[in-house]
């Protein structure tokens, strides 16, 4: 039997629910590609109960393998997905996320045209009691990724459901990381891919301008309802990215392309959050030697004062209170800000 065009690889930890969900999406994507086209591959995180016992009844086509770890984290889980995929491109679903019927084709088409990275927008969708969704509608489009390589892995930065790599391009990038994967990196599992992508012989890539995939409209928390956690874990791979400058110097626009990204990344920051995370996402951009940060409006004040003390400026006039945003009440802000590795 030839290999299967595309594999769908999903991390799970329980939560059976949503994953059914994901799984019908992921099935009638698969579908669409043809006979044995369609490989779903879903890593069991060392659930508290086996998700395939659970899912034994549950009707699927094509029927999903199913991976069983301890207890490892998704980033592990994804890891042994990859490793085990036998489709010519792969598909990083998260176990809350949906994909559209005519996803898994359309990417498969631009691929077919000699893409190694494919894109393409988030939509909105409905859940129904069947385990289907329904009704979906694009969502405003505010941003498109550009032709520039660090863009995309570095401004962009696509959700896991959007985009789709071609394996052996994928496989060959990830074959020496630069960051080697913690567990303290998780929330941010695709930052962490994107960084190693960075030093990655550039990809042929393409956007597609259709929703194609959704988040999933779950009540269940997921990291990214709490942007805190997230801040932390990128920060950590940033770290660990410029870290390795000692033993392992990258190209000059990567480096440049990480700074730019970290003072942002400060910029963007509350004004009274942890004065302590702020200055080490500041060192990261420091230690980069990055000579261009991207000010925006704030390039005239920048020129006669600096970009760290034309943004600390602008920041006393037009303050950005944490109370705004903040999604983590003070003793769970602790917990992270005391379990965070040093630098």
């Amino acid at each position: 039997m030839s290999s299967p065009l595309f594999t769908v690889i999903i991390p799970a930890f329980g939560r059976p629910e949503p994953l059914r969900y994901t799984l019908r999406s992921a099935a009638a994507a698969a579908r669409r590609l043809g006979p044995d086209q369609g490989e779903i591959i879903v890593v069991d995180d060392g659930s508290p109960e086996s998700l395939e016992t659970l899912f034994r009844d549950f009707p699927l086509d094509p029927r999903p393998v199913w991976l069983h770890q301890t207890n490892a984290g998704s980033m592990a889980a994804r890891a042994r997905g990859l490793a085990a995929a036998k489709g010519a491109f792969i598909q990083f679903l998260d176990s809350d996320d949906l994909l559209h019927p005519d996803k898994l084709t359309a990417h498969a088409a631009a691929h077919a045209d000699g893409a190694d990275v494919v894109t393409c927008e988030l939509a909105e969708v409905k859940l129904d009691e069947a385990h289907a969704c329904r009704d979906w509608r694009p969502t405003p489009r505010h941003d498109v990724p550009s032709a520039e390589v660090m863009d995309l892995w570095l401004g962009y930065q696509p959700a896991p459901h959007c985009i789709t790599y071609r394996r052996t391009w994928l496989q060959d990038a990830l074959s020496t990381p630069r960051v080697a994967p913690l567990r303290a990196m998780d929330p941010s599992g695709d930052v962490w891919l994107y960084y190693n992508l960075l030093e990655a012989a550039p990809p042929r890539h393409h956007h597609l301008a259709s929703g194609l995939a959704a988040i999933g409209p779950h009540p269940e928390t997921r990291y990214s309802q709490h942007w805190e956690n997230l801040g932390a874990a990128s920060l950590l791979i940033a770290e660990k990215w410029i870290a390795a400058e000692a033993t392992r110097p990258s190209p000059p626009r990567a480096r440049i392309a990480v700074g730019c990204s970290a003072f942002t990344t400060w910029r963007g920051l509350p004004t009274d959050f942890s004065p302590a995370l702020k200055a080490r996402w500041l060192e990261v951009w420091r230690r980069s030697g990055s000579p261009r940060p991207r000010l925006g409006r704030l390039t005239p004040l920048a020129r006669f004062l600096g970009p760290v003390l034309a943004t600390r400026v602008m920041n006393r006039l037009k303050p950005r209170p944490y109370s705004s945003c903040r999604t983590l009440d003070e003793a769970a802000l602790e917990r992270l800000l005391s379990t965070l590795p040093p630098p």
